[in-house]
Parts: C-alpha cells; sequence; structure tokens
C-alpha cells in the first residue's frame, strides 16, 4: 500500500494549499480523475481511497460537507487505513468518533501530517489492515442478510418484505463495524426532500468496497450521481419503495441468471404503469 494521502471532501480549493504546503508528500487528488462518466470517476475515487495508506477529510468552513466523502471513508476504513478529519464547520458528526485523528482546522491537520507522520504510521501496526474486512465470513445462521444502511424506523415499507429464509439487520443490531461482512446486501433509502443520510452513505461505501451489493431507493427527482453509481440496483419514482420490497421478497441468492429474471419482471410490472 503506497505512502500516499487522499484528498476527500467536496470541490472547494483547500486541496491546492494541502498539497503546496507539503511537497514532500504524495496525494491522491480526486479532481484528476475520470469526469467522463460516473462509473469511472466513483472507481477511481473508492479504489485511491482505499489505496492510499491515509484519508484527509476536510470540511472547509461555510461549505457544504461532501457526500460523496463518507463513501470514500468507508472504502478506506476496509483497508485499514488512516483517517483524518479536519472538520471547521460547526456540525461535527460520527466521524468524531471514527477518526484517528480530529483537527477542527486544515492548518492543525497540515502541522500534524508534517511532523513525521508515515514514520509514525510504519513504526507501529495500529494501522494494518483489519483481518474482518476480508469481508468473506460465514454467516453462521445461513440466512439471506439485508443490511439497513440506517434504522428501522426510517424504512416504513418494511412490512411489505416477505422475509421467508432472511434476516433484516440494521446498524442498531451491530456489534461492530465488521458484522457487515456478514451481509449479503445493504439497502439504503433517500426520502424525497429529506437530507442525506451520511452515515448510511459511510456504509454504502464500505458494501462497495468490499463488494456487497448496494439496493438504493431514490426519491428525489434529482439525484446525487455518485451514489448511483456506488449501487448495483436503484429503484426511484413514486413506487420505488414498493418496487425495492417486492424485489427483495424474491430474491434469495446473488445468482445472476435468478437475480435479472426478478428485475425484467419487475420492469414489466413498474414501469408500464401510469
Amino acid at each position: 500500500m503506497a505512502n500516499k494521502i487522499y484528498l476527500a471532501g467536496s470541490f472547494f480549493d483547500f486541496r491546492d494549499k494541502i498539497i503546496s504546503s507539503l511537497p514532500e508528500f504524495d496525494f491522491s487528488d480526486p479532481r484528476k480523475h475520470r469526469q467522463h462518466s460516473i462509473a469511472s470517476l466513483v472507481e477511481d475515487d473508492m479504489e485511491e481511497a482505499k489505496s492510499s495508506r491515509v484519508l484527509l477529510a476536510c470540511f472547509p468552513k461555510g461549505k457544504s460537507r461532501g457526500t460523496m466523502t463518507y463513501a470514500e471513508i468507508g472504502a478506506s476504513k476496509t483497508a485499514g487505513n488512516m483517517l483524518i478529519v479536519a472538520d471547521e464547520t460547526s456540525e461535527p458528526d460520527f466521524l468524531t468518533q471514527l477518526a484517528d485523528k480530529y483537527f477542527c482546522s486544515i492548518d492543525k491537520a497540515i502541522d500534524f501530517i508534517k511532523n513525521g507522520l508515515f514514520q509514525r504510521i510504519n513504526e507501529s501496526d495500529e494501522h494494518m489492515p483489519p483481518e474482518y474486512f476480508d469481508m468473506k465470513k460465514a454467516n453462521s445462521d445461513e440466512k439471506f442478510r439485508i443490511f439497513l444502511s440506517s434504522s428501522r424506523e426510517n424504512f416504513p415499507f418494511l412490512s411489505e418484505i416477505k422475509e421467508n429464509g432472511k434476516k433484516i439487520i440494521a446498524p442498531e443490531d451491530m456489534e461492530s463495524l465488521e458484522d457487515l461482512g456478514r451481509m449479503d446486501l445493504t439497502l439504503t433509502y433517500l426520502k424525497k426532500g429529506m437530507p442525506i443520510d451520511r452515515r448510511a452513505v459511510f456504509f454504502m461505501g464500505m458494501a462497495y468496497a468490499t463488494e456487497i451489493p448496494n439496493i438504493l431507493i431514490e426519491e428525489n427527482p434529482v439525484a446525487y450521481p455518485p451514489l448511483l453509481g456506488l449501487a448495483r440496483r436503484v429503484f426511484s419514482g413514486k413506487n420505488g419503495q414498493y418496487a425495492a420490497a417486492d424485489y427483495i421478497s424474491q430474491l434469495e441468492s446473488q445468482e445472476i441468471d435468478k437475480e435479472a429474471k426478478i428485475m425484467y419482471e419487475l420492469f414489466k410490472t413498474y414501469n408500464t404503469k401510469s
């Protein structure tokens, strides 16, 4: 794994300041990634987040927080990388507990990095990739496990899902992040007009990075494109939640022939409705 720092955050001008302040360090700058398609951009961002030894997430004062940043953090965590957060906003969140180092200014993060960052990491085994993010652990009860990326109360249509042989698990049921490795798919619900749940995006990033399919229900007419790039299947429109419930009710495995057959029937059922 390269001694590289991935610069995560919205596309504001903080990156140039960091790079010029730390000329002796190697940075991964997502502004240089392929931009011609969401699929290419997401692939580049997520792979670099995983392969860089450190992820520096920056939230500049007065700017909106980067949504995709949370997915990149999720991917980085699966590789056991160091997470440094520089948060100049007035809205700290769960990253205060997740970060290895948390600073209230970008300048303080720069000073920390400048003071022998990789020497300290290389002399310690604290940030070696954890074995559980091999993410291929056995499913102990052999049920098809569906992970909700936010609390059950945020999924009003759960009663529509026929569980036969399935087990639905929410974040409140998890003992640790490693439990995600036992899931068969994740389900995320973005309600129309509601702020995007950043913790849900974090879980989507973990799932994507470890090849656990993301199923996304997106009610907003203007979707946030990178989140679509993380998903295997996207259900949208006013009937999206019911189509997703129908899909999950029928799904018994990830075998492409069986999964695709379900989707073909859903196309006919829901896309022909007025």
